[in-house]
This record gives C-alpha cells, structure tokens and sequence, in this order.
C-alpha cells in the first residue's frame, strides 16, 4: 500500500497523503498516523549490475484498519519508492491492516536502476522506448 509521498527534506514527513479515514465509532476519534522510515525498498545494485523492477499501481483501493488496544498514535513502518511511503507490515501489535478492495492494476510501470543510483522509468505500452533508453545509458 503507497501511505503518501515523503517529504525529500525530512524523511519521515508525510506530504501529500494518498489516504482518508473513515470511522463508525466514534471512539476512533484523534486518530493519528506517523511512519518509521526505514529506508529503500530497492537498494542501489552493485558495481556493473543493473536492477530492473516490474510495478503497479491500483488507480483506488480500501483497507480496513482494526487498532488493537487504546492506541490512538499509529507508527507505519514504511520503505520509501520514489519518495513513497509504502507500508511495510499490515499488522503490528498496534493495528491490522486489510485489503478490502482494488480497481485493476492500471499503470504497469518499469523501471531500470544502475549502480551510481540513476533510474529510468518507463510504462509496459512504452517498453521498446524504455528499452532503447536503457541501452543508450548502458553505452555511455
């Protein structure tokens, strides 16, 4: 699950958060929702590797998010993606978090990362684009 993008300055700063919540108890009220960074979901590969990574995203989903005891101050542990939080554990001593529901997964993206870190992205429809790019950076 992508929580929100993460502030570039401030690691464990939520910006633009890709959740809402929605409560039938109202005992669920001042609810908070912090995250654990906990570094790269992908590491940088090694000397004369590449890494290429095959994603999708779900246009919309629903979680169902069940807090076990009082605590009203949820910690996300999270692996940062592009500077997106993506959750890491969907249950903890805290909380369990389900999967209600998804729309398909819509944008089937592809991405290429070499060992000085840098990254091409590209969709599936645009892989002989992505292709190219890759073997031109390859060359240089």
């Amino acid at each position: 699950m992508v929580l929100a993008n993460i502030d570039a300055h401030n690691k464990n700063n939520l910006i633009e958060k890709y959740f809402t919540t929605e409560s039938y108890d109202e005992s669920d009220k001042g609810l908070s929702i912090s995250i654990n960074n906990l570094g790269n979901l992908v590491n940088k590969p090694s000397e004369e590797k590449i890494t290429l990574i095959y994603y999708y995203y779900y246009s919309n989903s629903s979680h169902n998010l069940q807090i076990k005891g009082d605590n009203k101050k949820l910690i996300f542990d999270i692996k940062d993606f592009q500077n997106e939080a993506i959750v890491k554990n969907s249950s903890t001593k805290d909380y369990d978090l389900t999967n209600e529901d998804a729309s398909d997964g819509s944008l089937i993206s592809l991405a290429c990362m070499f060992d000085d870190g840098y990254m091409i992205i590209g969709t599936k429809k645009e892989l002989p684009i992505f292709i190219d790019e890759v073997m031109e950076y390859i060359e240089e």
